[in-house]
């Protein structure tokens, strides 16, 4: 997941300090009236929502416009489940089931024997989606189920009941909420129907075939509504007390072996959990319009409609946050509902690498990090002059689930001063910006910056040529027999990188160590180096060395045969 664009360079005064973050939640208006339940997001482009009566919405540019989309039944969507661009689930009363196949929602009944309201979907692989079940069931208990698996994309489902087996004789479970960290690592909540009610949470490591109660203890007539584990230890269960509007969110370190209070309030009903990590979570609250925020700290309360309510959140990434319910739009003087976006502006955006001034004139990199950096962000960089942007690009860390932003300046020793330096970042999708930092010092140490030959120009042909090989020289002194040495030591990671001439986008990039001889072989191969996709035109090969940048350049050009 990478953006690029082209870059912008302003002289200006520098600035010490980083800007604080805005945060806004944002409407976007359906075209649907009827109350909605849930939200998922494929990707920041693709996102649906379901609600009752059978609607289902969807947008495919970031929210900008919402279309009713066919379900195939009339029954209400309690929850929704997308994998991806072509593949979700949905499900709801009456042992509704609809799938999508990317073109459209197939309705199906989940087969039973008797009526069950299924209450959330959770998808643990590209063809294993579990259902869980709430209250609606009609029967005798020997025929209740509270969870059904399919391990063959909806074909045929296998249903169990989840519950401590000292209630089996005597008590149904009603489950709302399942969270699966992958195909095995899974947890499911809800509350029993004992004499005392209690809330319930269960835990599989097995992928659904057993289960373990790992139930808070004490939290009677509490009625647990969702589930969310940022791994296979810290996790949190939301719900409340249906007869007093206390609402509650508790928190276990050890995979639910014990669990902790950690919200409570009245009147707040926390009724869906969503996150990202340990440090972004978010609740949506059934009793009034507000949504909950955790900040791997404290549980914070945004006041976002005053008419209305909110079903659900969903927060796949810390850059794209979506909320929907039962609101009115009685401040704007209509009945329209609405679905409700987080934006944020970037902040928070610091270097954690310095820049040196030393004897040459040499390019930098520079990795920076912070919140709601989006893929296709732009950057500007202000400074004074003798520091440059050379080039900059967006990767995504999957470790850290969010963006970061790899940036390479150019600085010229004589032109250049110590200080801190600052550049805008822009979100052109969200329309905002933020500002970032890093810092300029004079080198204790000041070395010379090696030198590597021009790398030769090269024609590449991707539909005929199975690699791209480039010789790159870093010659130094010779030794006393005559043998040549490397001017770059060989434990000195170098880097090739390759990107296009007309806008600088990085295309491609291969590290290597620099051979001691002097003259070392980079070999680039088609598919896993180069790719298939890659297009006709000119290319520049740069050679970049961790302190100095680019310390060798060549030009690549690309030719299709026809």
């Amino acid at each position: 997941m990478r953006g690029r664009s082209v870059f912008c360079v302003v002289f200006l005064l520098l600035f010490i300090g980083a800007a604080g973050a805005a945060q806004v939640w944002k409407s976007q208006v359906s075209t649907n009236e009827i109350v909605l339940n849930d939200v998922a997001a494929a990707d920041p482009q693709y996102v649906w929502a379901v609600g009752d009566a059978g609607a289902i919405l969807a947008t495919t540019d970031r929210g900008a416009t919402w279309t009713p989309v066919a379900s195939g039944t009339g029954q209400d969507l309690s929850a929704l489940a997308i994998g991806s661009r072509t593949y979700g689930w949905a499900v709801g009363n009456t042992r509704t089931l609809v799938k999508y196949d990317g073109s459209s929602w197939t309705a199906s009944q989940l087969l039973h024997v008797s009526d069950l309201d299924l209450t959330d979907v959770v998808l643990t692989g590209t063809s294993t989606v579990a259902v869980t079940v709430g209250a609606g069931f009609t029967g005798s208990l020997a025929n209740y189920r509270n969870f059904f698996i399919s391990r063959d994309g909806g074909t045929t489902w296998t249903g169990s009941h989840i519950l401590n087996t000292a209630e089996t004789d005597s008590t149904f479970t009603f489950l709302y909420g399942a969270y699966f960290l992958d195909a095995n690592n899974g947890w499911v909540a809800g509350i029993n129907t004992a004499t005392t009610p209690v809330g319930k949470v269960f835990k599989t490591t097995d992928g659904g075939v057993t289960w373990q109660d790992v139930s808070p203890v004490g939290v009677e007539n509490v009625e647990f509504r969702d589930i969310y584990f940022a791994n296979n230890n810290l996790g949190w269960a939301a719900g409340g007390d249906s007869n007093t509007s206390n609402g509650y969110i508790y928190q276990t370190t050890n995979g639910g072996v014990s669990w902790t209070p950690q919200f409570s309030a009245n009147p707040a009903f926390p009724k869906h959990l969503s996150g990202n990590s340990s440090k972004e979570i978010w609740s949506a609250e059934r009793d009034h319009g507000g949504l909950l925020n955790y900040d791997g700290t404290n549980w914070s309360e945004f006041t976002v409609v005053t008419s209305g309510y909110f079903n659900s959140v969903n927060s796949p990434d810390p850059w794209n946050t979506w909320a929907v319910g039962g609101l009115l739009s009685a401040e704007v003087g209509g009945p329209m509902r609405y679905v409700y976006k987080l934006v944020t502006d970037p902040y928070s955006l610091v270097s954690d690498r310095k820049v040196y001034i030393g004897t040459a004139t040499y390019e930098a990199d520079l990795a920076f990090s912070g919140k709601n950096i989006q893929t296709n962000s732009t950057v500007t960089l202000e400074v004074e002059s003798g520091v440059e942007l050379v080039t900059y690009e967006v990767r995504y860390v999957s470790s850290e689930k969010k963006n970061k932003i790899d940036a390479r300046v150019k600085i010229d020793p004589v032109n250049s001063r110590t200080g801190t330096y600052y550049f805008y970042l822009a979100n052109p999708d969200e329309s905002t910006s933020g500002r970032g930092t890093f810092v300029v010092e004079a080198s204790a140490t000041p070395v010379e910056k090696p030198v590597a030959t021009t790398l030769p120009a090269k024609t590449f042909d991707p539909a005929t040529d199975p690699s791209l090989t480039m010789q790159v020289a870093t010659p130094g002194e010779l030794t006393a027999n005559g043998v040549r040495t490397s001017s770059v030591p060989p434990d000195v990671l170098l880097e090739l990188v390759v990107y296009r001439y007309s806008n600088r986008q990085i295309v491609y990039r291969k590290q290597f160590n620099a051979d001691p001889s002097g003259y070392t072989t980079v070999t680039l191969q088609k598919l896993t180096d180069l790719g298939v996709d890659i297009s006709d035109g000119i290319y520049n090969a740069i050679v970049i060395h961790p302190r100095f940048g680019k310390i060798g350049s060549g030009i690549i050009v690309v030719h299709h045969s026809r």
